[in-house]
């Protein structure tokens, strides 16, 4: 980027899966709030199998041999993936242009040292080195558009996972029904998700015809968007503890977040300590907490990782271009 003229040129590296896309699209989102940007995306999904296996290899070569036809003009300052199947094709990009590589959550050993920031989850370490840029949770697309209603609310499923945690269907309909009966000054939207059972769905379906104050919606049947939107408007949130990417967007909306708990398994660390990093954090509430009655503050901690991990990239390397 020459003066700021054309702005800073992004190329974004996807792999077809929408929860990669959101953490790489997050850090351009808070680029774009900062300086002007122009950008691009590249999915190795479109690749045929010929050129998969080729990008494989072309970290390997010199830069002169890298090929680039699939960028338009072949020019950009920055390349931005996530997901490793991202991982060859930003390098190959890097090494061909000279340019900076960066990427979301924790790439493998082999590459990890390739690249100049690795933005990695805190629940994801320990891992250390100079290019590592420790965040809370993944960054996203969402940020508090401080447009809540009180009124409102909002209950996230997860769903089965055998290696990580028990699904005990018994004991979160009960919870379920004890948050719907106790704050009946709140409609309830209560959602699942592609990994909570059918069983669930269907139980949850014939609950919500007996209260007022509560609808079910089956993901399968909700409009792209529909999600974000319910970030934006409604102001308490409850998730299960297994749904990690949804705790951190409703976060990032500026909701105040609640926890559903799950009995983790051995297979569940990672994810049993990214909980125990929101409650120490006092970043969420836990369900025991609020069944106590207890008073504590509604104004729980919110979180711009997106915003914080563009602006380190800015600092970097463009900090005379921000507008």
């Amino acid at each position: 980027m020459k003066n700021g003229e054309q702005g800073l040129r992004v190329t974004v590296v996807t792999d077809g899966r929408p929860g990669h896309e959101k953490q790489s699209l997050g850090l351009v989102r808070g680029l774009k709030n900062r300086l002007a940007v122009q950008m691009a995306m590249v999915s190795v999904a479109d690749f045929g199998l010929p050129r998969q296996i080729g990008v494989q290899f072309a970290r390997f070569l010199p830069p002169w041999a890298c090929w680039l036809d699939f960028l338009d003009n072949g020019a950009t300052d920055l390349v931005i993936c996530t997901g490793s199947r991202t991982h060859a094709l930003a390098l190959t990009i890097k090494k061909r242009l000279g340019i900076p590589a960066v990427t979301c959550m924790t790439p493998d050993f082999l590459y990890r040292c390739f690249f100049d920031i690795c933005f990695v989850p805190e629940h994801d370490g320990p891992v250390s080195g100079s290019n590592i840029f420790v965040t809370v949770g993944a960054p996203n697309t969402l940020f508090d558009k401080k447009k809540h209603d009180s009124a409102k609310g909002l209950i996230l499923l997860g769903g089965k996972d055998s290696k990580t945690h028990i699904w005990d269907q018994e004991r979160l309909v009960s919870q379920i029904l004890q948050i719907i009966e106790k704050e009946t000054d709140i409609f309830w939207s209560l959602s699942s998700s592609p990994r909570t059972p059918a069983a669930t769905c269907e139980l949850l379906t014939k609950m919500v015809k007996s209260y007022a104050n509560v609808a079910f919606f089956d993901y399968r049947s909700t409009e792209k968007g529909w999600i974000e939107r319910q970030y934006h408007l409604c102001r308490n949130v409850w998730v299960t503890a297994d749904s990690v990417s949804m705790v951190y967007e409703a976060l990032s909306a500026g909701c105040q977040v609640n926890i559903l708990p799950v009995d983790w398994l051995a297979g569940g660390a990672k994810l049993e300590k990214n909980e125990g990093l929101l409650l120490e954090k006092n970043l969420v509430r836990p369900f025991a907490l609020w069944q106590s009655g207890k008073n504590i503050s509604d104004n729980l901690q919110t979180i711009n990782e997106a915003q914080r991990c563009a602006d380190y990239i800015i600092e970097k390397w463009w900090p005379k271009n921000i507008r």
